[in-house]
């Protein structure tokens, strides 16, 4: 029996058959930069002013919803002191993933920009919720949720290079959803990420994840949750109060107003967080349920018009 091409490009990925992306030369210079205990923070902007597009990027961000500070930064060094040399090596790789998957096939542009999509609205979304929870880190928050699907799009420029492999698209998507785990740790270990993000991605659709405490795992889940059951054509879940995640999650216990849904709280930031991003905002606050009215025993207009007709005929 013949092997799934799916499942034969993810086992000549594994076996270093077909090359991996290499994260961008930007990112491994910053990440060699900081790991010098005696390097100079002149060093990072050196790098930085060469790509005005990146530093722009880095600006806005400093100035986002993330922050919310009174005044902005005045300039990239005062950006970088704000964000955290750390923080902005993982936001520069958020702005520059996308380039890591290039394809000159219109379908897997296609589907390529549906996953990078719901990627840039999951790590909003992600990013917002961390910023009221002390312990855990905005931009590490961020990244966890944009690599999520990373397996997804590797797959979809590898199905491209073959005929017709992406002339169906339920079939993509579920080939996605079969391999995207297995490509997506793939990725992550070549790229020397922690340790936490692969768990992340080993259980993130793992509605009953129960850790001992919050941690970036469910805070993943918790995301993805909220954007698919707040989606133009929402997924049928388990409601978000039964998630363990929902339950250990600092802002439910000491944040979220009473009788306020999670995504309410977050979704005007958000949303800015999303456009900001390069994303379209496709998800939506949680809509009220409106009681319905008991029928009313007294006849209506019409009801009462047609007994009266009805009377004259007899």
């Amino acid at each position: 029996m013949a092997t799934a091409p799916h499942i034969q490009i993810a086992q000549q990925l594994e076996q270093g058959k077909k090359p991996l992306p290499h994260l961008p030369e930007t990112v491994v210079t910053i990440r060699q930069i900081i790991a010098n205990p005696s390097h100079h923070q002149n060093d990072i902007i050196q790098l930085l002013e060469q790509d005005p597009v990146l530093v722009d990027q880095l600006m806005k961000l400093a100035d986002s919803p993330l922050f919310h500070q009174a005044a902005s930064p005045v300039d990239l060094r005062g950006a970088i002191q704000r964000l955290g040399e750390y923080a902005v090596s993982n936001f520069v790789l958020t702005y520059t993933i996308k380039k890591l998957f290039p394809s000159d096939s219109k379908l897997a542009k296609r589907f390529m920009a549906i996953y990078w999509q719901r990627s840039v609205a999951l790590s909003a979304i992600s990013a917002i919720m961390a910023k009221h929870i002390p312990q855990l880190s905005t931009d590490e928050a961020m990244l966890a949720s944009l690599l999520q699907d990373a397996g997804s799009m590797l797959l979809i420029i590898n199905l491209a290079k073959e005929p017709n492999l992406l002339a169906n698209e339920k079939k993509v998507k579920q080939m996605c959803r079969s391999v995207n785990n297995r490509l997506t740790s793939l990725l992550l270990n070549h790229w020397h990420m922690p340790v936490t993000y692969i768990e992340a991605v080993k259980h993130r659709v793992n509605w009953q994840y129960a850790p001992q405490q919050y941690d970036l795992t469910c805070h993943c889940i918790l995301a993805r949750h909220l954007w698919l059951t707040h989606k133009p054509k929402p997924v049928k879940l388990i409601a978000i109060e039964e998630l363990p995640a929902y339950q250990l999650s600092p802002i439910v216990q000491h944040q979220l107003p009473e009788q306020t849904h999670l995504m309410n709280f977050i979704y005007q930031d958000a949303c800015e967080m999303t456009e900001m991003l390069g994303g379209k905002v496709n998800f939506y606050p949680q809509k009220r349920a409106t009681k319905k009215t008991r029928p009313s025993s007294r006849p209506s207009f019409f009801q009462t018009i047609k007994k009266h007709f009805q009377g004259k005929g007899k």
